[in-house]
């Protein structure tokens, strides 16, 4: 018993046969191994490997073989035990402070990853209002008129658009004038009957490669949609564009 301080063989040898060793090693404040140690040293047979789960499982187990009269000790202390349990090696204190630097670490980096989703989702959403931003230009390069107070409501978008966008928040910009908003100036080349590949790409919202993949698969027909200077350069036709969106041959 844990009040004793001797343990008698013969009560040794039924419990290690009526229970588990780690529920025994329980028992005495000890581990398995130190009580597999003393079953040896007192001669008591143990029970096979897997005995416990075949009992469980409700298969056929050995009896427990009798106890041999030859044995050189009658019992044991607890004092061996307790002796013969393996120390626990004390942990230095640079290695308890390391741990607690690499779980502050990985709680941060969690914490700069959750961050950086946030803002990748917030920056995300101000690109597809700069694309919605963009195909409203875009109809009215192509002609389209805009509904009253469109220029106050424009403006508005455009500031949302710069509150949301996370980008400032990591790489910090010049002071620059303010920006003309876009719409205005594809109205004010709309009386330009040929704009550059890129002038183009702000007016009709495609992008520059898009607009050089359509000339060069034949979508858009040399003299109506584009034509090239002489020097070999690409004009894009605005009224050629226009035609080719509304279907018009």
């Amino acid at each position: 018993m844990p009040g004793r301080e001797e343990i008698d063989r013969e009560a040794l040898y039924d419990e290690v046969w009526r229970m588990p060793m780690i529920e025994v090693g329980k028992k005495y404040g000890v581990t398995r191994p130190t009580i597999k140690w003393a079953c040896q040293e007192l001669g008591i047979p143990l029970p096979p490997q897997a005995y416990w789960s075949h009992l469980k499982r409700g298969l056929v187990v050995p009896n427990a073989p009798p106890l041999s009269s030859r044995s050189p000790r009658g019992a044991i202390s607890r004092h061996e035990l307790l002796q013969h349990e393996p120390k626990k090696r004390a942990r230095r204190a640079s290695v308890e402070k390391k741990k607690r630097e690499d779980r502050r670490r990985i709680y941060d980096e969690y914490i700069d990853y959750d961050e950086f989703v946030c803002e990748a989702e917030s920056w995300s959403h101000a690109e597809s209002m700069r694309r919605y931003l963009a195909e409203l230009d875009r109809r009215l390069a192509a002609g389209g008129k805009a509904i009253e107070g469109y220029a106050e409501w424009r403006a508005r978008a455009e500031r949302w658009v710069f509150d949301l966008c996370p980008a400032s928040l990591r790489v910090e910009m010049p002071e620059l004038p303010p920006r003309q908003p876009s719409f205005a100036k594809a109205n004010q080349v709309t009386s330009a009957e040929y704009v550059t590949v890129s002038l183009a790409s702000t007016m009709t919202g495609l992008t520059p490669k898009a607009i050089r993949r359509k000339i060069e698969e034949g979508k858009w027909v040399e003299g109506k949609e584009f034509f090239r200077t002489p020097d070999g350069g690409v004009l894009i036709s605005i009224q050629g564009f226009v035609r080719w969106v509304e279907g018009i041959a």
